[in-house]
């Protein structure tokens, strides 16, 4: 019995007496799962009351003056939830919202001709027919989802201004509603927010015991001298690290690819009609490839935090931080819409790969943004080994105990 407690205590001891491996085993896991889903619902409220706070533009054809003056009215009287759009009035114009939305216009409203005297006819009962209003929006496109929920809000007040003095409110309009996102629109939307999160997680998961292993093991198990005085270069050795950990996460990457690109044929109960069938070659060929990227970079931060650490354990908690980040980046583009248009931002590591992957699922990764997206992350890969070969080169670091 003491010898099953001695062996328990000392099994014990090695966690309880490791304030980093307290923490990567026990306070990481729940500190993962909070940090997650407080990122997702405070990212995603963010994300809603800043685009309702701003203003968006709205195109009207045959504008009523009755709707414009209920519009001022409502920002007079409700000053701290003011209604933002800025109406600009057309002739004509395009309801393709896709298009319009590139000039910052997220709605269309249409009028029928001499409304506000149809309004009084039909109010006056000389008329039976409703006047008609025609509204497009997209609702794919949260900014074009606020425009359509602030008109509504208007349309609301401007109705039942109409009976101030009446306490039986009826419809003055009719109001058609006319969603111009396509069944396939919606589910690209539907995938562009899901599939980027569960790529990161799934490549980062599968490589980062294999490259904790890759220097921190030889160190835990005592091999790393008989390593280093082997006849080999000590670049040599760091190269061939280097590229078995990279040909395994890669590998492990590859494998999350062909899951990905077999299953979105039978997803259309979860993603809808727009599987990968309705996807290019140079869709599949991108998304190859930043998938590749994504695990270029985990194994380069996970070769290098093996390099710092005496034990597997050790690394996993110093790549850690690099997870909770990938994962974290992938949640704060969930509720993007539209791709960023400031070319910085393909260049910021791991999140410009998660904008990869939204932009490839969209299908509006534009050429030049997909190639700052390879070219800055190729060089951060190439930093990393040069890091990891200047680490391994320190003998303080290899024999420390």
């Amino acid at each position: 019995m003491n010898g099953i407690l001695n062996i328990v205590k000392k099994e014990l001891d090695k966690i309880f007496k490791s304030p980093r491996l307290i923490f990567s085993t026990f306070i990481l896991p729940g500190l993962l799962i909070f940090t997650i889903y407080t990122l997702m619902g405070s990212g995603f409220s963010e994300e809603i009351t800043n685009i309702y706070n701003e203003e968006q533009i709205v195109y009207t054809v045959n504008m009523s003056e009755g709707f414009q003056e209920a519009y001022n009215q409502y920002n007079s009287l409700y000053k701290d939830n003011q209604v933002k759009l800025n109406f600009i009035q057309k002739d004509e114009t395009n309801t393709n919202i896709q298009e319009l939305s590139e000039n910052n216009v997220f709605a269309v409203i249409r009028f029928e001709e001499n409304i506000d005297l149809k309004i009084d006819d039909y109010l006056s009962k000389v008329s039976n027919t409703l006047p008609k209003i025609e509204i497009y929006y997209d609702e794919t496109i949260t900014e074009s989802s606020a425009a359509y929920s602030k008109i509504m809000t208007l349309f609301e007040f401007y109705r039942l201004s109409k009976f101030a003095d009446n306490n039986i409110p009826i419809n003055i309009v009719n109001i058609e509603s006319k969603n111009l996102a396509t069944e396939e629109d919606q589910s690209k939307q539907l995938m562009s927010m899901l599939l980027p999160m569960m790529i990161m997680i799934f490549i980062f998961a599968g490589g980062i015991a294999v490259g904790a292993d890759s220097i921190a093991g030889e160190k835990e198990r005592g091999t790393i001298s008989t390593l280093l005085m082997a006849p080999i270069n000590k670049r040599d050795i760091i190269l061939g690290k280097s590229i078995s950990t990279v040909i395994i996460t890669i590998i492990s990457a590859i494998g999350s690819f062909l899951g990905l690109a077999l299953s979105m044929p039978n997803a259309e109960d979860i993603y809808g009609s727009a599987s990968m069938n309705g996807y290019s070659i140079l869709s599949y060929g991108q998304l190859f490839v930043v998938i590749i990227l994504i695990g270029l970079l985990a194994s380069g931060i996970f070769l290098v935090a093996s390099t710092l650490a005496k034990t597997t354990k050790e690394a996993t908690s110093y790549a850690m931080p690099a997870y909770i980040i990938a994962m974290a980046i992938s949640v704060m583009t969930m509720f993007e819409t539209t791709l960023p248009k400031t070319m910085i931002t393909y260049i910021i590591p791991l999140y410009n790969l998660s904008l990869g992957l939204k932009g490839i699922f969209l299908n509006t990764l534009q050429l030049h943004q997909f190639l700052l997206i390879t070219g800055s992350t190729i060089v951060y890969f190439t930093a990393l080994l040069i890091l990891a070969a200047k680490l391994f080169k320190n003998e303080n670091l290899m024999f420390s105990k």
